[in-house]
């Protein structure tokens, strides 16, 4: 059974999720209660709410989800969204998932919100046109994090004990240790540090989605929308009196909804990303070296961790994302 797990951070690491994850609050409820601040009583209310929603409505949302995020890999904005270097990255993880020397990936992020998570790893996954490369998403408030990364109040840990326990539940692989992990993050997590595992800091990445990128991706929703809404011809008439889109969101107009979604994802300015891969190559390869030759390894025994070359960004100041 292989061993072998990559493990990735998610802002500043796998991509910039600022143009999209304004969309999640639309047509996904998880992200409304996450991303919304609501009381118990009104989070209560708005499942119960949620409750009511015919089949066909929820067969919709799902479909507006899919089919934008689909256009916008089309159009070509999910690469403005994804690291740039990320297809360099993933090609010799995907190989390695092949020869059956990593039992596949993970993000494992502080982002508060689970679509932004499974929208990338959805992506990566379209793209290889396969389903089996991503097996858990842990966000800040992920249930399996609880035992060992703190309080969900202030900066919240990533740790070695979090990825055994996942992959154990998850994976069945009960005895994975720190050489089995390569872990990506564009922050330093201490406990992953001290723990060596084989850790790639890399540099973060933001996106530059300017005004007129933003206003194309509104369009292409927009066009989404309308098109779903000549199949599904009763919903055209209940959108924006879903309870979600009026009562919490308080939208009442695609008008509206796009004045909200430009103000919330303006661009901030950033320099052009400028990408570190050979510095991330040197350490894959050498992770993948490793995992290979130690594919049949029984777990009887230990192995040494990896040695791998110091990166040009490891004497960054340790910090903790929030």
């Amino acid at each position: 059974m292989p061993k072998g797990i990559a493990v990735f951070d998610l802002d500043g690491t796998l991509g910039d999720l600022s143009s999209i994850d304004y969309f999640s609050s639309i047509y996904d409820i998880d992200a409304v209660l996450r991303g919304v601040s609501l009381s118990q009583k009104n989070k209560d209310l708005l499942k119960k709410k949620y409750q009511t929603y015919s089949k066909e409505v929820k067969e919709f949302l799902l479909e507006l989800r899919d089919t934008y995020e689909k256009e916008l890999d089309k159009f070509g904005f999910t690469e403005l969204i994804l690291r740039t270097d990320i297809k360099n990255i993933m090609n010799p993880i995907i190989s390695a998932i092949d020869n059956k020397s990593l039992a596949g990936c993970m993000i494992y992020s502080n982002n508060g919100n689970p679509y932004t998570l499974e929208f990338v790893g959805r992506a990566i996954e379209r793209y290889y046109d396969r389903t089996d490369i991503f097996f858990a998403y842990l966000d800040r408030a992920h249930p399996l994090r609880d035992e060992f990364d703190g309080s969900l109040s202030g900066s919240r840990k990533k740790t070695f004990d979090t990825i055994q326990k996942v992959t154990k539940k998850l994976r069945n692989i009960p005895d994975i240790e720190p050489s089995d992990i390569i872990f990506f993050d564009d922050l330093i997590h201490p406990d992953l540090k001290e723990k060596n595992v084989n850790y790639v800091h890399v540099k973060q990445f933001y996106s530059v989605v300017h005004q007129y990128k933003l206003q194309e991706m509104f369009s292409i929703f927009e066009e989404t929308l309308y098109q779903l809404f000549r199949k599904y011809k009763s919903i055209s008439t209940q959108f924006f009196e879903l309870y979600h889109i009026k009562n919490v969101l308080g939208l009442t107009s695609i008008e509206q909804m796009e004045e909200d979604y430009l103000n919330y994802s303006r661009e901030n300015y950033h320099s052009p990303f400028i990408s570190d891969y050979f510095e991330i190559k040197d350490n894959l390869d050498t992770y993948i070296d490793s995992i290979k030759k130690y594919a049949s390894y029984t777990s009887g025994g230990k192995r040494k961790s990896v040695t791998r070359r110091r990166s040009k960004y490891s004497n960054k100041k340790n910090r903790t994302r929030y």
